[in-house]
């Protein structure tokens, strides 16, 4: 029975502190949420996907047919994470789920004051970053996983980018079973794009130009002395 501007301001005081641990904190986010999801996209979560989202809150694994509404189930979990402001990433097996899901979902998210994005390895590094910055972001499982190998060899300096500049706090996966199971059996390789092997065979030193080798095969002697 709350106007919008009574509503706006019974959320107020979980945009400024919001403590997951503590339950009534997540029964009037669950709420509000709820009713803000049918405010703005005109439907809202059902009692099953209540219990669905607070199953995903305690980090379980959850089965729910085809058409019964995952994406606006993820939208309760989604906000109370996104309101730790740690970051929480909402994961899809392909690209064009993952936009649609997030464009379906955001004016929920900004009505909460949450910042969002969703983010693909097609992006440019510094706009990656950007998204992975946010308190909700939706990508493909592979776009996170390339984004923390790049972050892990970027030096963070000029244009050598780190995509995923702070930890990861919590990830929402959709169809758990193929991106934990299928899809975890294809590795992710990032391959240099130039072959490092033929330009480190020599090296300077002292104004004297060195063999790689000579110098590997007089450690392994060194190794052998004694």
């Amino acid at each position: 029975n709350m106007t919008d501007e009574e509503l706006f301001r019974r959320a107020e005081p979980y945009r400024e502190q919001f403590d997951m641990s503590n339950q009534k904190h997540v029964i009037h986010v669950f709420a509000i949420a709820r009713e803000v999801t049918f405010r703005l996209l005109g439907k809202f979560q059902y009692d099953v996907q209540v219990l669905g989202a607070l199953a995903c809150l305690d980090r379980n694994m959850i089965q729910m047919s085809t058409g019964s509404g995952k994406t606006i189930t993820l939208i309760l979990p989604a906000v109370a994470f996104g309101l730790t402001r740690k970051g929480v990433h909402i994961l899809t097996v392909n690209d064009y789920l993952s936009k649609r899901d997030w464009e379906e979902t955001r004016p929920v998210y900004e009505w909460f004051g949450l910042s969002n994005a969703y983010t693909s390895n097609d992006f440019d590094d510094a706009v990656q970053r950007q998204a992975f910055d946010c308190d909700i972001t939706y990508c493909s499982n592979s776009t996170l996983g390339f984004a923390y190998l790049n972050s892990a060899l970027a030096s963070d300096i000029g244009r050598d980018v780190k995509i995923i500049a702070r930890p990861l706090h919590a990830a929402i996966i959709d169809e758990a079973d193929e991106i934990l199971m299928d899809d975890a059996r294809n590795p992710l390789i990032i391959a240099n794009a130039k072959d490092l092997g033929a330009e480190l065979t020599t090296l300077e030193y002292k104004d004297k130009k060195l063999s790689v080798q000579w110098i590997v095969d007089e450690l392994k002697s060194l190794r052998n002395m004694g």
